[in-house]
């Protein structure tokens, strides 16, 4: 009982093999020969997509001398261990002496002889197959064969031979009858493959004749028959064998096109079309055809690898891009230095750096890529505001570079940018931090504030400028009563006591003697004293005396020009 069980037990998985070795070189692609191949490489722990192992195996499998014994060892262990054992005589097979003529059965030498007598009569009466079949059955084979042969009767002639187990002849016999098939299986049960692979390859039987030719060692002969029949792994492997790489590599590129258009978007099925694609490309490069070699990796998606064999081809532009796609700045950098971009090299590896969060290093490259902006603003992140504001400056971001440069006190560069932005009251304000009065007054007056810009120029003792100046404000500007009151000033320490009456004057405008205009109504009623207009100078003081009366020394030129006035009065009478 125990070994009944262990050979059904063993009788499943060869009838498994067996019965694939038989399915796929006939219908290999029904649907229960995939089943059997999925639940042999199941029940082996082998990948469908293992090229190697399961190629082997599989050539092994459907080989003529596992394929046609596989499947009848099977059976046979499954029906011994589920039948029951019997007695029973030895077939007439097993208990002859192993001659393989058919025995006389009894004809009697008399007869046979006649037999022979009569064949050779009917031949040369021209009934060959007559005297054929004559010798047949009087049991004269080896003659009888021969009559069969000459009556163009080469089917009962192999049948013969193959009776009296002369096979090779029986299955010459069915080449010349146009039977290849029978010729072929015969060929494969007696080990000649070779002679096999050309029975099956003449009906087309081009997967079958793929497997005689691989068991003879043709192995070029093999992979063009696999090829052909669409078994394009196999294919390869054997290509592989016979170390033709082109043909090899052109299959398994094969094989990745058609699977990738496949839906299949699980990790495993990508992996193993990431696989083909490696192969292929390996094969490629074995033949020296780079270029099929790249194109497949690029194709495939395989960016690293592809951008590794450009590198090695001297195709730096391309080398960079795909490993940018690969996800590798540093090394697309490299490549691009060695094209001698190191402009484009230094903003990958900005890039690169920013997105790590290291600002500075970041803004170096930035900066050596010619990318001033970005290197500014990264330089201002970490507080290095001078570099920033000399990347601003190249950039002509004045504005920007001005902000930076006052923030270390960088006042010259400030000023500058400040006045290249058109932002001159703070460029002014940055001379006057460097004692550069002039060109703050210039600035100032640039920027509309002419009071401002008059006020420095007279005390700086540049009084035509400030008259130029201050020459500028509008009389419906706020500063123009200031700037008439200083450009009185001015005229009067020049001695144009008429312009110096006029300006005062407007200054002076419609406004009522105050606290804030008392400084200008004492000047006008000095210069008229002192232009001779002694009534007008007078009336002035007067009005100064009695808004403050002790206001500088008001009452003292009021008694002088009083005294003046009566004396011109006098003047005028006598004359």
């Amino acid at each position: 009982m125990l070994g009944r069980t262990l050979m059904v037990a063993l009788s499943l998985p060869v009838l498994v093999a067996g019965s694939y070795g038989l399915l796929a070189t006939t219908v290999p692609e029904w649907a229960l020969t995939n089943a059997l191949q999925a639940a042999l490489h199941a029940a082996l722990g082998i990948a469908s997509s293992d090229i190697g192992l399961a190629i082997e195996l599989e050539s092994w499998l459907i080989g003529p001398a596992v394929r046609f014994t596989l499947a009848p060892a099977g059976v046979g262990l499954f029906l011994a261990g589920v039948l029951p054992r019997r007695g029973g005589k030895a077939s007439p097979r097993e208990a002859g002496s192993g001659d393989n003529s058919r025995k006389p059965n009894g004809v009697e030498k008399r007869v046979r002889k006649r037999a022979q007598k009569q064949a050779r009569l009917l031949a040369k009466q021209g009934e060959v197959l007559q005297a054929a079949e004559l010798l047949f059955n009087a049991d004269h084979f080896d003659k009888a064969a021969e009559y069969f042969i000459e009556a163009d009767q080469l089917v009962r002639a192999a049948e013969i031979r193959h009776d009296q187990n002369l096979f090779l002849e029986s299955a010459e016999l069915y080449v010349r009858a146009g039977r290849h098939q029978s010729a072929g299986a015969i060929f494969a049960q007696q080990g000649d493959f070779g002679r096999a692979a050309e029975c099956y390859e003449a009906i087309g039987s081009t997967s079958v004749a793929a497997e005689m030719y691989e068991s003879a060692g043709d192995l070029r002969k093999a992979a063009e028959c696999y090829r052909e029949s669409d078994f394009l792994r196999h294919a390869a492997a054997a290509y592989v064998k016979c170390r033709a790489w082109v043909p090899a590599a052109e299959c398994l590129e094969q094989v990745y096109r058609e699977e990738s258009l496949s839906n299949k978007g699980d990790a495993k099925f990508q992996q193993d079309l990431g696989k083909l694609v490696l192969q292929s490309s390996k094969l490629y490069q074995r033949a020296e055809q780079f270029e099929k070699a790249l194109e497949i990796l690029e194709r495939g998606g395989c960016f690293a690898e592809a951008a590794e064999l450009a590198l090695r081809l001297a195709q730096y532009a391309r080398s960079a891009q795909l490993f940018q796609d690969a996800g590798d700045p540093e090394q697309a950098a490299e490549a691009l230095r060695r094209l001698g971009e190191n402009e484009e090299a230094a903003r990958i590896l900005g890039n690169l750096h920013r997105d790590r969060g290291e600002a500075k290093r970041a803004a170096e490259y930035f900066e050596q890529a010619g990318d001033d902006l970005a290197a500014g603003d990264l330089y201002r992140s970490v507080e290095a505001y001078g570099k920033a504001g000399d990347c601003f400056m190249r950039q002509r971001e004045f504005l920007a570079a001005a902000e930076m440069y006052t923030l270390v006190d960088d006042r010259v560069n400030a000023a500058t940018c400040y006045e290249k932005a058109e932002h001159f009251e703070e460029a002014a304000e940055c001379r006057a931090l460097l004692g550069q009065h002039d060109n703050e007054a210039d600035l100032l007056g640039r920027a509309g504030r002419f009071l401002a810009a008059g006020q420095i120029h007279h005390r700086e003792g540049m009084d035509d400028e400030a008259i130029t100046v201050l020459q500028k404000v509008e009389p419906e500007h706020e500063d123009f009563a200031e700037a008439s009151a200083l450009l009185g000033d001015i005229f009067q320490a020049r001695g144009q006591f008429s312009l110096a009456i006029k300006k005062l004057k407007q200054a002076i405008g419609d406004r009522e003697l105050d606290r804030d205009s008392l400084p200008v109504y004492y000047s006008l009623a000095t210069l008229c004293n002192a232009n001779r207009e002694a009534a007008e100078a007078v009336e002035i003081f007067e009005k100064i005396l009695t808004f403050d009366y002790h206001y500088k020394d008001v009452e003292q030129r009021l008694v002088e020009a009083r005294d003046r006035l009566e004396t011109s009065s006098t003047e005028t009478t006598v004359a």
